[in-house]
């Protein structure tokens, strides 16, 4: 088997890596970068280039055979992760019969995002795989595993070639989030003989600890400021983020609050309630509302989907009834103009908490945020645990795994490798190996 890393070796974000068996071949995901070669936040703005005019500008990786203006290869199929748009970002290019398969969550995902963002390019169908359950691609064996992650539904895979060559690739993986139990899992039973494990190493590059350990922490910090119920707290994450939203949801039940949310937030949660009922649900009940935006229900009805516009229309909280509540609304925001327009019709000196529950890097750039909470003079607070391993989880997982090799993925740190782990490997972005 042969492994090849396009991009990824030494970045986060971007991902893409091949395995070739006997003329096969496997990609394993197909992500847009989150930065430059030179750590600035990468800014792709889709438009309609070709896959040629991409790969000049070293955006798409230059491969063979997968995409929409070549000769397609039917002897190479993608394997998603998960619906991170750095695991996913480019498959809009794929040739439209390319063979892609994903977790039956991550399909409801990007058919959201690809509802509300009608740039968002997919392929014409994405074939559906269940976890532990081994399905084959020519040589592959490719058995997922779920991985605990910020995005949910997202998997790890074990990938073995008719030859006796096994691959473990950890995609996004972490062990604190509310499917930690997973990651136990697969450390009391994780795969044997394993010739290469492909380890994702995000916090190496960011330190290895963190201030708030889990998600549970996150509920708890929560809880603390909602319930003086003095204020309104807009809570900046990102609606896929599911283990998030449930942190927030939960921390406005325990304090009699009201978790305010978009149409679009409740599409996400009203899509995967039909494949994981534990996930909240706008229709629960009073703890958790909707906003109804009219930029939102136009892409619904757009995309000939107004049946949810009026079956949530129980759950709608209108300006009123969110004023006279907003000393108890906890409300998942963005930093876009909807943010403005709902701060600016909350009641007259109302006291208000700014919550960024994302990765730091996203703050960077958002002059809207900053320049809000100048205004207010309030301090941006950061409640955050990262959607990726801490140190201490990865070396758990190697010795669990016991590889022939450990190959960096996935980090800006690949020659700290060696400091934590064993029989390190480190590939170059572009360079082939043989296993």
């Amino acid at each position: 088997m042969k492994l090849t890393i396009h991009r990824g070796a030494r970045t986060i974000g971007g991902t893409c890596i091949e395995l070739e068996s006997d003329g096969w071949r496997l990609f394993l995901d197909l992500g847009l970068p989150l930065m430059h070669s030179d750590g600035t936040q990468f800014d792709f703005k889709e438009e309609d280039q070709s896959a040629a005019e991409l790969i000049e500008q070293g955006i798409l990786p230059d491969l063979e055979g997968i995409y929409a203006d070549q000769l397609r290869d039917d002897r190479v199929a993608v394997l998603l992760s998960h619906a991170h748009r750095d695991h996913w970002g480019l498959m809009g290019w794929l040739h439209s019969e390319m063979p892609v398969w994903a977790s039956p969550g991550t399909v409801r995902l990007l058919n959201v995002t690809a509802l509300f963002v009608p740039t968002v390019r997919l392929p014409a169908t994405i074939h559906e795989f269940k976890m532990w359950q081994p399905f084959r691609f020519g040589p592959f064996t490719i058995t997922p595993y779920l991985a605990d992650h910020s995005a949910p539904d997202a998997a790890s895979f074990l990938i073995e070639s008719d030859q006796g060559r096994r691959v473990f690739y950890s995609g996004d993986i972490r062990a604190h989030g509310r499917k930690g139990v997973v990651f136990e899992r697969l450390l009391k039973d994780p795969p044997r003989d394993v010739d290469a494990l492909l380890l994702e190493g995000t916090m190496l590059g960011r330190g290895g600890t963190q201030k708030f350990a889990d998600e549970q922490a996150i509920e708890e910090e929560l809880v603390q400021l909602a319930r003086p119920q003095d204020r309104t707290i807009f809570f900046f994450c990102s609606s896929q983020n599911i283990d998030r939203v449930c942190s927030a949801y939960r921390a406005a039940k325990r304090t009699d609050s009201i978790f305010v949310i978009d149409l679009y937030t409740a599409c996400v949660l009203d899509q995967l309630n039909e494949l994981f009922e534990h996930i909240p649900h706008p229709d629960w009940g009073p703890t958790i509302r909707v906003r109804y935006w009219r930029s939102h229900a136009q892409r619904l009805d757009e995309a000939g989907n107004l049946d949810l516009v009026y079956r949530l229309k129980k759950s709608q909280i209108k300006d009123e009834e969110l004023a006279a509540n907003a000393n108890r609304a906890i409300i998942l925001a963005k930093s876009n103009t909807l943010f403005d327009i709902e701060a600016s019709r909350l009641p007259e000196k109302q006291t208000i908490e700014l919550v960024w529950s994302m990765w730091d890097g996203y703050l960077n750039g958002e002059d809207r945020i900053s320049r809000f909470a100048a205004a207010q003079g309030i301090e941006i607070k950061r409640i955050h645990t990262s959607g990726h391993a801490v140190i201490e989880d990865l070396q758990r997982l190697a010795r669990a795994i016991q590889p022939a090799k450990v190959i960096p993925i996935h980090t800006l740190e690949p020659a700290r490798y060696v400091d934590y782990f064993e029989n390190v490997e480190i590939v170059k972005d572009g360079e082939s190996i043989l296993l």
